[in-house]
């Protein structure tokens, strides 16, 4: 028996559509600077976390230390 036809109406054995040369360069370098813009931006924030989760670290040490 026979499946109907996907209801979007696209066939999966439809080939892809043509691509113009040169645009997976020109995605991949947008990809990049993305990913770039992405990490300076979260530097910051994440160094900010670091340090807490080290100040964090040191206050549970040093109580410790006081039980001790």
């Amino acid at each position: 028996m026979r499946r109907p036809p996907p209801a979007d109406g696209v066939r999966r054995s439809d080939p892809k559509p043509e691509r113009r040369p040169g645009a997976e360069r020109c995605e991949e370098r947008v990809r990049k600077a993305g990913l770039a813009a992405r990490g300076a931006a979260l530097r910051p924030v994440e160094r900010v976390a670091r340090r807490a989760q080290v100040a964090a670290y040191n206050a549970y040490v040093e109580e410790r230390e006081r039980e001790r």
